[in-house]
């Protein structure tokens, strides 16, 4: 399955000297620096300016286009302290609701997950569903048939169980997001942009709603993004960047560590079957190097997220954008320093 794939070699890492607190003391430091006399307005208010006789207004600087601050943070705090969890189901990232399994549901859960062939664990499944003592009981055995006909690879079946089971909004926020995940999942080959666009981003979106700890919700919120060529949505560079980086952001927050860096890296690179080893010569290619040199900065590995800002300097003419990722990119790069 797709999403169970993590890659053994974890994503080059170096720690950084500098602790959280000195960051945030270096941000308190900016702010007394750029804080003007009192009464008068802050620089992100704009000034006004007397020359002479005349008075004239500066506006304030525009904001940068990847979020600097947020990329410090998240370099300081890792994810050691996170609650994000990589696994396929609600169970496995022990985010599931409490409730009182007896001794004769747990046998026929943990049969399922051992039998050699899809009916067999079917079965055992369906006979659990029988005994199942509340509602909640029931949901999680249903999630549970979704997910073994989708490792048995039955896509069929999983299809058809989504559209007996669906996928209510009064089902507990992990459940939800896993159904809705899968339905994603099954569409996965859908070729059209738009499709991508109207139809699988909003269920990813739902899905990471119901269950931001969900790891793969996050990543194949980027894939969509990618998939749905959204930076076709915007009329200028800078806001596709900026929507971009806040995408990818949010999907490393608290998760900045070697296996979930590695993962998102492993599994972008395998989606669309490319290498961010030269200058793009594409869009796709183009946003592909961008999001992996903010995947470098967040792990502190100046040399690669160096290459990635060479190679993006050097894009073929097609790769629209490419300047404006990298004048981001070296802001956010000067900002670090």
């Amino acid at each position: 399955m797709r999403w169970l794939v993590v890659p053994l070699a974890l994503w080059p890492w170096t720690v950084s000297a500098q602790s959280c607190d000195a960051h945030a003391q270096g941000n308190d430091r900016q702010t007394e620096t750029e804080s003007t006399a009192e009464g008068q307005p802050a620089p992100e208010a704009g000034a006004w300016i007397r020359t002479g006789l005349v008075l004239s207004y500066a506006p304030p600087p525009p904001p940068p286009v990847i979020d600097e601050q947020t990329v410090a943070m998240q370099m300081c705090e890792g994810c050691a302290s996170g609650t994000i969890r990589h696994a396929p189901a609600a169970a496995m990232r022990q985010v599931l609701p409490d409730t009182q399994w007896s001794e004769n549901l747990r046998r026929l859960a943990s049969a399922s997950a051992v039998a050699e062939d899809f009916d067999t664990a079917r079965n055992f499944i369906l006979e659990a569903q029988s005994l199942a003592e509340s509602d909640l009981q029931l949901q999680v055995l249903q999630n549970l048939e979704i997910e073994t006909a989708l490792q048995f690879e039955r896509h069929d079946i999983a299809g058809a169980l989504f559209d007996e089971y669906g996928a209510p909004s009064s089902l507990p926020g992990p459940l939800l997001s896993d159904r809705l995940f899968w339905s994603a999942y099954l569409d996965f080959n859908a070729k059209s942009a738009a499709t991508w666009h109207s139809d699988i981003r909003p269920r990813l979106d739902r899905a990471f709603e119901a269950d931001p700890s969900s790891y793969q919700v996050r990543v194949w919120r980027v894939i969509a993004w990618l998939r749905a060529n959204m930076w076709r949505q915007h009329t200028n560079c800078a806001d596709a960047v900026r929507e971009f980086s806040d995408l990818v952001l949010t999907t490393t927050a608290e998760a900045v560590c070697p296996l979930m860096l590695g993962h998102l890296s492993h599994t972008l690179e395998r989606t669309f079957e490319m290498r961010a080893e030269k200058p793009p010569e594409t869009d796709l290619e183009a946003w592909h190097s961008l999001g992996e040199a903010l995947l470098a900065t967040l792990s502190n590995n100046s040399a690669l997220r160096d290459r990635l800002i060479s190679n993006l300097q050097q894009a073929a003419p097609p790769a629209l954008c490419a300047d404006r990722m990298v004048s981001a990119l070296v802001d956010l790069r000067e900002s670090l320093k």
